[in-house]
């Protein structure tokens, strides 16, 4: 009787022992956002230009001068310049937008700026943290008695 509970025991310690690892693993792994580039922006724009730029941060990111918090690349923007020339990245601290880095492309070079204009900020702040909710159109409206 002691020997089969004990087996019981155990084998519940083990299984609540592996789902906490693998939800401890999960929540560890998605709590990075510069692991993978998802795009998460409003616009749909050149995907491939944000992964250079992602690509030369990361080759020189020493050489960077950085500020508090971690760029979101999931909510990088080319704000509607579809030719490679201009993108916004926002920088996040504690679950807050503190600057955004922007990366102007002059000729073959890029540059890497932390700005702080309360404009960019704020947009970027609804953007990556507000709630979004879905528009109400015609179609999903219920049919109402006329």
């Amino acid at each position: 009787m002691k020997k089969n509970l004990l087996l019981r025991l155990c084998l519940i310690m083990t299984v609540l022992l592996s789902l906490y690892s693998c939800i401890h693993e999960e929540i560890i792994s998605s709590s990075d956002p510069s692991t993978e580039y998802i795009n998460k922006s409003l616009w749909k724009e050149d995907e491939t230009y944000i992964k250079n730029v992602m690509q030369v941060y990361f080759e020189n990111e020493a050489e960077i001068k950085k500020a508090n918090g971690i760029p979101f690349w999931n909510y990088a923007t080319t704000v509607e310049t579809f030719d490679e020339r201009f993108l916004m990245v926002p920088v996040v601290s504690n679950n807050k937008v503190v600057s955004v880095l922007q990366v102007p492309r002059r000729g073959s070079k890029i540059y890497f700026y932390y700005t702080y204009y309360p404009e960019h900020i704020s947009f970027f702040q609804a953007l990556v943290f507000g709630k979004h909710k879905k528009a109400i159109t015609r179609e999903t409206l219920p049919l109402q008695n006329l």
